[in-house]
């Protein structure tokens, strides 16, 4: 199967452009922005433009980024407990100040959120919590959302084991 998959990757890649190799967009292709933003307004209703995203190479990368961005003057990261395994290296890079919340049966913990209204970002995944498997209930993820317009925060979503 490998001298199979080096034959069609070779192919492939002889099919290039010289323009299509050397595309050195830091945001990604456009056209594929173009398509993915297409997809989440047919799929999810989210309004946004090719020019409002970022196509990265996985969630690792995302997490510094975000974090990157977000994370001004070493603010507070709230972490879903259990979580991630990676994420906490990851965002320590940015912040020494990271704080495990707990998680019950609805997702993350509100009481536990509200801790820490000191908080610039807390990192979720309500889809399919990592590594537990459970899914946020929308009344939580409704009390999230009001909690961080409130607090100014941010969200970091992992739509982990999605598309």
């Amino acid at each position: 199967p490998l001298d199979e998959w080096r034959s069609h990757v070779g192919r492939a890649l002889r099919s290039l452009s010289a323009q299509q190799l050397s595309d050195d967009d830091p945001c990604g292709d456009l056209a594929l922005r173009g398509e993915i933003a297409a997809y989440l307004r047919a799929t999810r209703g989210i309004r946004c433009d090719a020019g409002q995203l970022m196509v990265v190479t996985g969630i690792r990368q995302a997490i510094d980024l975000a974090a990157r961005v977000v994370l001004r003057e070493q603010g507070r990261v709230l972490l879903e407990d259990p979580a991630y395994l990676s994420a906490v290296p990851l965002f320590s890079l940015s912040s020494p100040r990271i704080s495990p919340v707990p998680v019950d049966e609805e997702g993350i913990s509100m009481d536990g959120i509200r801790q820490h209204a000191d908080a610039a970002l807390v990192y979720v995944t309500p889809a399919h919590q990592a590594p537990l498997g459970l899914t946020m209930s929308v009344s939580r993820r409704l009390a999230l959302l009001d909690w961080a317009q409130a607090c100014g925060a941010w969200i970091l979503e992992d739509d982990y084991d999605s598309e």
